[in-house]
């Protein structure tokens, strides 16, 4: 094989970049945000599990002693009532299985008189039990929620999915925020510049300027809605203005009502703008499952629209879990799929850098991706230093 030759394969077998070294990753939780994740799109590997690791229903239903009677609830709680005839301790048996120590454990009852124990596995009788215990005279009147998760720290009671088919998991961006639901105008047009920035404008046929976005409320501990604004041509006029409201809703109609639940915006000056980050709980809402954002400026009716019209531009809206207000992110489209009855969600794909997944109620989400991929600077100069090596080594074998 001639110089040329031998240099043309060498060419024909040198990558132009190095091989993508992606990181295969796991990560657990419901919700959980995925960082870091590969710009290859890819499947992800999704199933769904029970956030309530005791089985349900439980080794005993009832059981009655020295006046006690302790009943296992259609919704895994378990209740303990009556008055005790006798210094009383009952073990309550859960399920056969040894959670170790790695799980948390649900909570401890105690008012002096009368006691619920924590979940506790006795390894003689290879059961998990809740214990009450009950003094003599002493009434009592609990219920009791068992849960034992693979958690650091508490969250809400859930009770045991025996039944994984149909649950749903929702897949999004960083940013949960999408003006698809307009409500009412009260005086007010909208115009929407893309799925997260807008202008309300001021029609000059209502004294309150006021317009907004209903959206669900992200089934979240805590979650942080962030954007920034800009009010112009503020008309002169008496009481509140200029005014960003978060409210909660019960349903995401027009004529729904709609509570108050506080002011993230103090009032503001004509040609101000700014920045505005708020940190919510889910408890916030008690209940209502959509939360809006609305402008709300508080003039007296314009006879007709100004050359120069009122409005506030709200841009970089961003709803996201957690409670800090991170990088601004583009919305992007979400995507659900449901579980089969082994758990298993197939055929949904990632979302590059990073994305949050949801699942029903009660549910864990198990998510197997790719992180990383594309290679460093200094890896692709070593695969360069190689080919000239190759080279090098050619030329002085066939020229020396």
């Amino acid at each position: 094989m001639s110089v040329a030759d031998k240099l043309i394969t060498i060419a024909n077998n040198t990558p132009l970049v190095c091989e993508k070294l992606y990181t295969e990753k796991t990560v657990s939780g419901n919700p959980i945000v995925v960082d870091d994740v590969s710009s290859t799109e890819h499947n992800l590997e999704l199933r769904v599990t029970s956030k309530n690791l005791i089985t349900f229903p439980y080794l005993q239903s009832t059981k009655k002693l020295n006046g006690i009677t302790v009943t296992a609830n259609g919704d895994g709680s378990v209740s303990a009532i009556g008055t005790a005839t006798a210094d009383t301790t009952i073990y309550f048996d859960l399920c056969e299985k040894d959670f170790g120590t790695t799980n948390m454990y649900s909570g401890f009852i105690y008012a002096g008189e009368y006691a619920v124990k924590d979940c506790t596995y006795d390894a003689r009788n290879k059961k998990t039990y809740v214990l009450i215990s009950v003094k003599n005279g002493k009434e009592i009147s609990e219920t009791y929620y068992p849960q034992i998760e693979k958690n650091s720290r508490h969250t809400a009671y859930e009770p045991y999915l025996l039944e994984l088919k149909g649950i749903e998991i929702s897949k999004y961006g960083k940013n949960l925020f999408t003006n698809e639901l307009i409500t009412d105008s009260h005086g007010s047009i909208i115009e929407k510049l893309d799925d997260n920035n807008c202008v309300i404008t001021a029609d000059g046929t209502g004294q309150s300027c006021y317009q907004g976005f209903c959206l669900k409320v992200p089934n979240s501990q805590t979650f942080t809605l962030s954007l920034k604004y800009l009010v112009e041509n503020t008309p002169v006029g008496s009481g509140d203005k200029n005014i960003i409201y978060v409210w909660k809703r019960t349903n995401d109609t027009a004529d729904s009502q709609s509570i108050l639940y506080g002011t993230i915006a103090t009032n503001a000056a004509d040609g101000i703008s700014g920045a505005i980050k708020h940190t919510f709980e889910y408890s916030d809402f008690e209940g209502c499952p959509y939360m809006q954002i609305s402008w709300y400026g508080n003039v007296a009716p314009l006879t007709d629209i100004p050359e120069n019209p009122y409005k506030a531009t709200l841009t970089n809206i961003q709803l996201e879990v957690g409670s800090d207000a991170t990088e601004y992110a583009v919305y992007k489209k979400s995507q659900t799929a449901t579980a089969n009855s082994d758990g298993i969600v197939e055929a949904m794909t990632s979302i590059a850098p990073n994305m949050t997944l949801f699942a029903d109620n009660g549910a864990i989400i198990e998510c197997g991706y790719k992180s990383g991929g594309e290679p460093t600077a200094n890896e692709k100069f070593i695969e360069l230093q190689k080919t000239f090596s190759n080279v090098k080594e050619i030329l002085k074998n066939n020229l020396c």
